[in-house]
Order: C-alpha cells, then sequence, then structure tokens
C-alpha cells in the first residue's frame, strides 16, 4: 500500500500494489519542500549518520541500512557511503565506543535495565568512571536526546551518590561523605578545587592582594622577560633576593623539601602551605584550572643546591609541575639553574665547576700545573656571597639555564594529561615518585650496575 502526503495533508486514497516478497515494514521517502526551506535545502550526511547510528544503539539489535550519495559525503569525510548498523549490547556497546581505550577507575562498566511503572516501559543505562576524570552524561526519553535533563537523569545521579556514599561508609572511607550528585562523572577532588579556586578569584580584587608574604617580587607590570626563582630555604632566599634583578626577578623561598604530589592525597595536597604559596605566587591555577595567560612570570626557575639534598627537591618540584601544571611545562616556562659546586682559584684565575666531572674539565683546560689550585666545595646557595651567586646562577648574560622538557613523542601527556594512554615520562614518574616503593627499589637493582660513584 502506497499513499503520498503534501504539507500534513494526503494527497489521494491508498493504493494497493498487490503482494510482495520481501516484508521490511514500513518505507518513507521525503524532501523538504522547497516553498517552506528554499530551493537550496539540503540534508547533512554527517548528522543523518549520527541519529541513525544513536537509535541504532538505543533499540538493541536492530539493524540499520544506511546508504548515501556519493556527492552527499564531500564534506563528511568520517561518514561511509554504506554501512551496516547493528549493536546487540545497546548502550554497552555504545559506552565502549564513546570511551576507545581510556583506563577505567572499575575492572569494567556497570550495566543493565528495569522495568518502568509496572511494566509500562523500562530504563537502561550503562556507566563507566574513567581515571582521568574528564566525563560526560548523555541522556534519552523514547530515543530522544535530553540535552537539558530530565527526572530521569536526576534520579540516576542521585541514586549513584548515595550508592557511592552508602559503599564509603561501609569501607571506612570519610571522603565518601562529601560527595555529591555533580561528582558522579566528575571527581570530588576536582570541584573542591574549582571551588577553592572561585573563592580565591572573589578574595582578590587584584593578584598582589593575595601574594604570600615572603615571596619577594619583581616591579614589572607584566609578565615579559620576569623570572621567578624557587629556592630552598630563608638562607638561600636572602641570598637570592640581594642578587637578583629587582625588575625582573623575584624570588620564593621554600621550606625543605615540598610535598611528593605523586604519593600524597588530594586532601594533603590542599592543604600543604608551601604549595599553596607556591600556586598563589604562580597565578595561573593547576590541574583543569590552569591558564597559561594568567602566568605572572615568563619563566620560573628552580635553584636548588648543587647536592643531592638539591637533586631531591628539584625532583619533587618537578614532580609538582608536570602533575598539577603541565602546560607550563609545554609550553616552555619551566626551568633549572645550574648553581656551581666547586669554586676554583689559581692566583687571579677564578673559576667554578658544576659537579665533579666540570671541575676536573676546568683543571686541565682553564689552569696550569705550575701553581696549587684552591678548590672550596660550596655547602650551600646560602653560603654564596650575593656577588657570587649573580654572576654564576642568576645574571642572563653569565649564567647556565636549562629549561626542562618532555620526551620527543611524549609531548602529549604533557599538553592534555589523563586524555589518552599514559606515556613513558608519566611512567617514569610514578615510578620513581609513586606510592610503591617496590617499584623504586626495583629501579634501583636495574640500574646501580651502571653507577661508579654514589654522592651520599
Amino acid at each position: 500500500w502506497v499513499q503520498s502526503y503534501c504539507r500534513g495533508e494526503p494527497k489521494g486514497p491508498l493504493e494497493s500494489k498487490g503482494k510482495v516478497r520481501n516484508r521490511r515494514g514500513t518505507a518513507i521517502t521525503f524532501h523538504p519542500d522547497p516553498k517552506i526551506f528554499g530551493d537550496d535545502a539540503g540534508f547533512k550526511a554527517a548528522r543523518l549518520f549520527r541519529m541513525a547510528r544513536s537509535k541504532a544503539y538505543l533499540f538493541r539489535g536492530v539493524e540499520i541500512r544506511w546508504k548515501c550519495a556519493a556527492d552527499k559525503l564531500r564534506d563528511a569525510d568520517d561518514v561511509p557511503d554504506k554501512a551496516t548498523l547493528h549493536f546487540p549490547g545497546g548502550l554497552s556497546d555504545y559506552l565502549a565506543a564513546s570511551l576507545g581505550e581510556r583506563p577505567l577507575v572499575t575492572a569494567k562498566p556497570f550495566s543493565g535495565e528495569a522495568p518502568l511503572n509496572g511494566d509500562t516501559g523500562r530504563i537502561e543505562w550503562a556507566i563507566a568512571w574513567p581515571e582521568d576524570g574528564d566525563g560526560s552524561l548523555s541522556s534519552y526519553c523514547n530515543t530522544v536526546p535530553t540535552s537539558q535533563g530530565g527526572t530521569h537523569e536526576t534520579g540516576l545521579r542521585t541514586a549513584l551518590s548515595r550508592g557511592l556514599k552508602a559503599y564509603g561508609g561501609l569501607v571506612g572511607n570519610r571522603k565518601a561523605s562529601s560527595i555529591t550528585a555533580d561528582d558522579i562523572i566528575e571527581r570530588a577532588e576536582d570541584r573542591l578545587r574549582r571551588r577553592e579556586a572561585r573563592e580565591f578569584s572573589r578574595k582578590s580584587p587584584t593578584r598582589k592582594l593575595r601574594l604570600p608574604g615572603k615571596l619577594a617580587d619583581c616591579t614589572r607590570g607584566d609578565a615579559e622577560g620576569t623570572e621567578l626563582f624557587l629556592v630552598e630555604g630563608d638562607s638561600a632566599g636572602g641570598s637570592a633576593k640581594s642578587a637578583r634583578n629587582r625588575e625582573t626577578q623575584a624570588v620564593l623561598p621554600l621550606r625543605g623539601k615540598i610535598l611528593n604530589v605523586a604519593s600524597a592525597s588530594a586532601e594533603k595536597l590542599r592543604g600543604n602551605q608551601e604549595l599553596a604559596d607556591l600556586i598563589q605566587a604562580l597565578g595561573c591555577g593547576t590541574g583543569g584550572n590552569y591558564e597559561d595567560r594568567k602566568l605572572r612570570y615568563e619563566r620560573v626557575i628552580i635553584m636548588t643546591d648543587a647536592d643531592v639534598d638539591g637533586a631531591h627537591i628539584a625532583a619533587l618540584l618537578m614532580t609538582f609541575f608536570f602533575r598539577e601544571t603541565p602546560e607550563m611545562i609545554a609550553n616552555g616556562h619551566l626551568h633549572l639553574a645550574a648553581p656551581p659546586l666547586y669554586r676554583l682559584s689559581q692566583g687571579g684565575t677564578i673559576a667554578y665547576a658544576r659537579d665533579e666531572a666540570h671541575r676536573e674539565q676546568i683543571t686541565r683546560e682553564q689552569f696550569n700545573g705550575r701553581a696549587k689550585i684552591e678548590v672550596s666545595r660550596f655547602k650551600g646557595l646560602g653560603e654564596m656571597p650575593p656577588a657570587q651567586l649573580k654572576e654564576t646562577t642568576m645574571d642572563p648574560a653569565t649564567r647556565n639555564l636549562f629549561r626542562v622538557v618532555v620526551p620527543d613523542g611524549d609531548e602529549a601527556d604533557a599538553a592534555k594529561p589523563g586524555r589518552r594512554k599514559r606515556g613513558p615520562t608519566a611512567d617514569l614518574v610514578e615510578r620513581l615518585m609513586g606510592r610503591k616503593p617496590e617499584l623504586r627499589l626495583a629501579f634501583i637493582q636495574e640500574n646501580a650496575a651502571r653507577i661508579d660513584e654514589l654522592d651520599i
């Protein structure tokens, strides 16, 4: 049977076309009315394909055969000309396709269905929590997208938050009591961090009103050409403040070794005063709230003692920046200073060496063997006279400065953490700085044979 319509009205009665061999339901052929939509009206293949695919996901087991003329695919590279859309798993298949290879918090997603209102309908769901915390929620009612939500979406969020709270109480996790419905896709830790950032913004009419008291800031108004030196302790901070260029160089003393963010909880990170001071001094936010344009300095320079403790502090700081502000590294803002470990003098000749190998090189190249070479080892930056610290470590004209970078091929991890499989840099940080000491022990055992001299 066939019938034609125009603007909602039938153009004639039903017409019998006789028996058919292959019964597949109702076929509908239509086109836009040019008197309503204009002569240039047409369909977008990509939008229609997405709609057809979503119907195939929502109607579990249905088979939709897609076919599109080649001339309609010129601006739709990801749309096939022919395809069979069939997903036996329904929403579970949709979730798997959306997640791709992203690692999950749980071993597998949660999915299922239940009758609705005494068998008058049903509700179906598929839920997973990605490790990166970057998620979304899509809901439908009678296969129609409900982008504005509704009672079906609100009920799901409420039930999930109650279930997570109940489980947290069962296993003794006190943090679970702070979970809200907004945390069902996103993380509670990120929500608290954003709230703190908003409160900081409301309380700061200008950025300099809330800068840490121990920060010796520079006087230049914009970030171009400015530098922030991160130094260990008030003693080194005092020497650095005296040696700096007050117009372009700022100094922030840190108290000893900062918190290891790779092994600490988010709660400890938020409560750590040293890191709070550092974040305030930078002014650019952390995590998902990072904004490169708000970074108050063009360069952030880690300046620690040239010994094992100094190297450890530098490693802790680099771990913080890699985990909390990876875009800062990707955009070339993070650097390492290279203070000397030795001072060598012979008559009127004075030179500085970064380490033992550098000292031997300087001895061969810059000094003669006819007179004794006086060698003194610096115990720390705080014991260096400001003039020497300026000449060797802080003056752009005479210093050595090393930019911190992520190795080639691993840049995406630093630029967009959590958006793809964890790369080798992130794996190494987790291995050396993470919560599992057995990984560090294995690393030491694997590499111990390469060490010729150990400075302890």
